[in-house]
C-alpha cells in the first residue's frame, strides 16, 4: 500500500504503522523508556532507549517470538557487574560485550564482568522518526550511541535500527569506534533469544550453506548429533554449539529457524567479515525454555581464553569497525 492510499483509509499512518515512544512504569522496569514499532506487516517490537537501543518484547501476528527470563525486564539501575543473572532479562535482542563475551574473567587485575555491560548502558543522543522516503516506502529508523569505559578507557558504539512499513526484517547496525591513541581489546555478541510459542518441540535449525560445527563443553559433544532439533522442555544442560558458516554473494551468513506446526519461520543474517561466527545456545530447561542464535566476533570462551588463545579481537587507535545484523520472519 502507497502513501496516497493509506491516507485514504486512515486518519494518520500510525493508526496502521509507526513508532510509539513510551515509559514503563512498574516493577523494575520502571522508569525504562522504550519504543514501540509496529510495521503493519504483522511484526510488532519494543525498542529499550535506556538498555543500549535492545529490543525486548516481539512478535508476529500476535505469536510470541521472543523469550523472557524470570527476573522480566530488569531497569539499569539494578545492575551489578558481579551477578550477571540478575539483570538477564532476555529479550528478542540483548547486546553483549564491549569488553568481554562469555564467561567473567580478570586481566591485570582488572574484572570483566559476563557478557559485558553493553547491555545495561543507556542511549545518548536517541532518536526515532519515520519518513516516506518515496511514495511506496515508509521507513522507520531508531538510533543512539552507547559508551562502553572509564576514565581511562573507552568505546563507543553507535546504533542504528531501522525497518519499513509492511515489512518483516529488521535490520541492526551497529559501529564500535575506538576514541583513544591506542589499541584495545573488544568483543560483541548479539544475542537474539526466541522463546515459546514459536520454540517448541516442532522447532528446527536449518543452515542451508556449508559449515563446520564446534560444540563447547563436553556435554555439547555428546549432543552434538541433534543440535538441530530442538524437543519439549527438560531438566538437562544447557548448550552450545559455534558455527563457522561460508558467506554468500553478499558476505552474510543465514541461519534459519522453523516451527511446522505455526507454519512460521525466522532468519538471523550477519556480515560475515567483523562477525566470523554464529553461535547457538540451546537450554531445554523448565522455565529456560529457549534458543538463542548469536552472531558474534570471537569464540564465546571469555576474555581470559581468549587473550591466551589469541582470539580476542582488537580495534585500532581511532577505527570505526561495523557489524550488521538482520532478523526477518517469515510464513511457510
Amino acid at each position: 500500500m502507497n502513501r496516497s492510499e493509506l491516507l485514504k483509509y486512515t486518519g494518520i499512518a500510525d493508526q496502521y504503522a509507526g513508532i510509539t515512544p513510551f515509559c514503563y512504569t512498574d516493577g523494575k522496569a520502571k522508569g525504562i523508556d522504550a519504543f514501540r514499532v509496529k510495521t503493519g506487516s504483522g511484526l510488532e517490537f519494543t525498542v529499550l532507549r535506556d538498555k543500549a537501543l535492545d529490543i525486548f518484547e516481539a512478535s508476529y501476528k500476535g505469536v510470541n517470538l521472543a523469550f523472557m527470563s524470570r527476573n522480566g525486564l530488569v531497569s539499569p539501575v539494578f545492575y551489578r557487574p558481579d551477578d550477571f543473572g540478575s539483570v538477564m532479562s532476555g529479550g528478542l535482542l540483548f547486546t553483549a560485550g564491549l569488553r568481554n563475551v562469555g564467561k567473567a574473567g580478570t586481566i591485570d587485575g582488572k574484572n570483566y564482568p559476563t557478557h559485558g555491560s553493553m547491555h545495561c548502558t543507556p542511549a545518548r543522543g536517541s532518536y526515532a522518526k519515520s519518513e516516506w522516503l518515496s511514495e511506496e516506502r515508509l521507513h522507520f529508523e531508531i538510533g543512539g550511541e552507547m559508551q562502553d569505559g572509564s576514565f581511562a578507557q573507552s568505546l563507543i558504539m553507535t546504533r542504528k535500527i531501522e525497518t519499513d512499513m509492511d515489512s518483516c526484517e529488521i535490520t541492526i547496525t551497529d559501529t564500535v569506534e575506538n576514541p583513544e591513541c591506542r589499541v584495545q581489546d573488544f568483543a560483541l555478541l548479539y544475542h537474539i533469544n526466541m522463546g515459546f510459542p514459536f520454540i517448541d518441540g516442532n522447532t528446527e535449525i536449518i543452515i542451508d550453506a556449508p559449515h563446520t560445527v564446534h560444540p563447547r563443553g563436553e556435554w555439547s559433544q555428546q549432543t552434538a548429533s541433534d543440535h538441530k532439533r530442538f524437543a519439549p522442555p527438560e531438566a538437562v544442560r544447557e548448550r552450545n554449539y559455534r558455527f563457522d558458516i561460508e558467506p554468500d554473494g553478499q558476505g552474510m551468513t543465514t541461519v534459519r529457524v522453523e516451527n511446522r506446526k505455526l507454519k512460521l519461520g525466522m532468519y538471523i543474517r550477519a556480515k560475515k567479515d567483523t562477525l566470523p561466527y554464529i553461535n547457538e545456545w540451546k537450554s531445554l530447561q523448565p522455565g529456560l525454555y529457549t534458543l538463542a542464535i548469536e552472531p558474534l566476533n570471537n569464540t564465546l570462551y571469555g576474555i581470559e581464553i581468549e587473550k591466551a588463545q589469541g582470539t580476542m579481537r582488537s580495534i585500532k587507535p581511532y577505527e570505526k569497525i561495523g557489524h550488521e545484523v538482520k532478523i526477518g520472519v517469515y510464513e511457510l
